[in-house]
């Protein structure tokens, strides 16, 4: 039982965990390497962001996206990653 109940609470603050740290960006696609398969996206403050493409992803350079983050639960942004693009 007590491990059950251990088990149920590790879960509960991991899933707690990934919530707070999560937040949405938005940017514009502004590159695409095919050599890499990597698109930059840049956001509202002028970062640029990178992500490699999956096989089936085609971003269109030129349009906005919000990008999903994961802050790594720092208050810098410069170690922030993309978890998702919509």
């Amino acid at each position: 039982m007590k491990t059950f109940i251990c088990a149920f609470f590790l879960t509960i603050a991991g899933i707690i965990g990934t919530w707070e740290s999560e937040y949405s960006r938005p940017a514009i696609c502004t590159y695409y390497d095919p050599c890499t398969n990597i698109s930059t996206f840049t956001d509202n403050s002028g970062n640029d962001w990178e992500w490699e493409n999956e096989n089936d992803e085609v971003f269109e350079i030129g349009k906005a996206y919000t990008l999903i983050m994961d802050d790594n639960h720092s208050s810098s942004i410069y170690d922030d990653l993309i978890k998702k693009i919509k």
